[in-house]
């Protein structure tokens, strides 16, 4: 039964979205136009066109009129329909875009403070070693691999925590892959990037002191 009168499935398809890209499946069901035309009844018509579709206004709406001439006509494209069905979801994907690019910020600069001041703290055992015969080179090598051993447990630790809060904000996306690559690659890299300059420009500076000079400063 359909609004009193009967009506006979014909066929089933599969689950549609009317109103925005993220809603859920909804029932619905499809009746024909010339059966259940009534008075006052709104009805969209999708139109595939070439060149711009902009141009094909002037003459759809003329042949609109023809056929009924208090039709009320409007055009709008399927890309600014979609875009307007997106709009809350398009704010908070800027909000929270804002708020991760702060937040890489902040991890890199604390990243970077905790790191220097780690390897500063070690420039006595650097400058004894270099008196001891060690190179520049081992020394500097020697801290970086120390720095990458202790960045590498707190990145995969972080990534962890970033594809489980990925999969929990899978709902809102729309046509954007939750686990991308790309992005938690160049997030891994930016901090190792942080972490390896954060290591070598206090190692660069203590490897310049003389070990007899630090030793007596102390």
């Amino acid at each position: 039964m359909c609004e009193g009168r009967q009506a006979t499935v014909v066929g089933l398809v599969r689950n549609s979205k009317y109103h925005t890209p993220i809603e859920g499946p909804t029932p619905s069901f499809y009746i024909p136009f010339r059966e259940w035309f009534e008075p006052g009844l709104n009805f969209s018509v999708f139109i595939k066109t070439i060149g711009d579709p902009n141009r094909m206004t002037p003459m759809l709406r003329q042949e609109a009129l023809a056929l009924n001439q208090d039709a009320v006509f409007t055009t709008r494209l399927l890309s600014e329909a979609t875009a307007g069905s997106l709009y809350a979801q398009s704010v908070a994907a800027k909000l929270l875009g804002v708020v991760g690019g702060i937040s890489l910020l902040l991890a890199a600069i604390g990243l970077y403070s905790v790191m220097s001041y780690a390897v500063s703290q070690r420039t006595q055992e650097m400058g004894i070693r270099m008196a001891l015969g060690a190179r520049r080179g081992d020394v500097l090598g020697l801290v970086l691999r120390d720095a990458l051993r202790s960045m590498v447990p707190g990145l995969l630790a972080g990534s962890v925590l970033a594809l489980v809060s990925a999969r929990m904000a899978g709902g809102l996306l729309v046509n954007v892959n939750v686990y991308d690559p790309f992005t938690f690659a160049s997030s891994a890299v930016f901090l190792g990037l942080v972490a390896t300059l954060a290591s070598y420009v206090p190692a660069l500076q203590a490897m310049r002191v003389d070990p007899m000079v630090a030793r007596r400063n102390e």
